[in-house]
């Protein structure tokens, strides 16, 4: 085990030296990593998952707003959001799948993951995540029953990556 820490910590003194050397597009798109007075990274907030977990919010009358729902996220942490901002500056956008179960599950809320569409019911809400591209990195979360175009949100590429059913 000893010899798989070593292994671990050395590809990380690699991971950030290399990322020190080259530090990518944030550097000329600084405005992408603004906080707030708060500390809390503001482009986040207009976060596709985000904004899916207000509209499921709103299906229950819960209404709280996106820059709440972002900051409880962001309280969870923000390294790989850093981090792949070194690659690209939109990562500050990211909403990662654990990071919605979590906020659900912490606001009382029972996720359950599911296999198809077909499977929702009339009054059934569900947070879902849908790719186009992959070259393109085409991900983007949804809320059903919100959102029409989930099927075709990236046209004839689209496919469904998760979708959480969501019980109150």
């Amino acid at each position: 085990m000893p010899f798989l820490n070593k292994r671990i910590s050395k590809a990380l003194i690699w991971v950030i030296a290399i990322s020190l050397l080259n530090l990518g597009c944030i550097v000329f798109h600084p405005e992408s990593a603004a906080k707030n007075e708060h500390g809390y990274y503001t482009k986040h907030y207009g976060s596709c998952g985000v904004i899916a977990l207000h509209k499921a919010r709103s299906n229950f009358s819960d209404y709280s707003g996106t820059r709440r729902i972002s900051h409880d996220i962001q309280d969870s942490g923000n390294l790989a959001r850093i981090l792949l901002s070194l690659v690209h500056h939109h990562s500050f956008y990211i909403t990662w799948p654990h990071e919605i179960k979590n906020h659900l599950n912490k606001h009382g809320y029972k996720v359950e993951e599911i296999n198809d569409l077909k499977s929702l019911n009339g009054g059934d809400v569900a947070i879902v995540l849908v790719r186009g591209s992959v070259i393109e990195q085409q991900l983007h979360w949804m809320c059903y029953p919100n959102d029409d175009n989930i099927r075709t949100y990236f046209g004839e590429n689209t496919e469904i990556v998760k979708i959480y059913l969501i019980k109150r």
